[in-house]
């Protein structure tokens, strides 16, 4: 061993990086309909990025999506995160389509 730790190169905008990432990805049984991405404040005042995944909507007479996806998704989207060197705070809001879709409807 050289003794040499290697160094990851910084990414240039690794928030767009990782939407990208999230967009093309299946988590289990989840693959994202649509991922955006918005930098605004959080609850502590802190600036923030915040993606919106956009997921198709949960099982008929399910509530939810699979607890085991939803945690798979958090923790590759956590390790491609740090891999891309996206900075804390960062956060992620999963939504159903149908309520997604009609949100968009009432802006219209």
């Amino acid at each position: 061993m050289s003794g040499v730790r290697s160094r990851i190169a910084p990414v240039e905008h690794p928030e767009e990086k990782l939407r990208e990432w999230l967009a093309g990805r299946r988590f289990g049984t989840l693959q994202p309909l649509e991922v955006s991405v918005h930098r605004d404040v959080d609850a502590d005042g802190r600036e923030a990025w915040f993606f919106v995944v956009v997921l198709p909507d949960p099982e008929e007479g399910e509530d939810t999506w699979s607890v085991d996806d939803v945690n798979l998704l958090h923790r590759q989207t956590r390790d491609k995160a740090l891999e891309l060197g996206l900075d804390w705070p960062w956060y992620l809001h999963l939504r159903p389509a149908h309520d997604y879709a009609a949100e968009n409807e009432d802006a219209d």
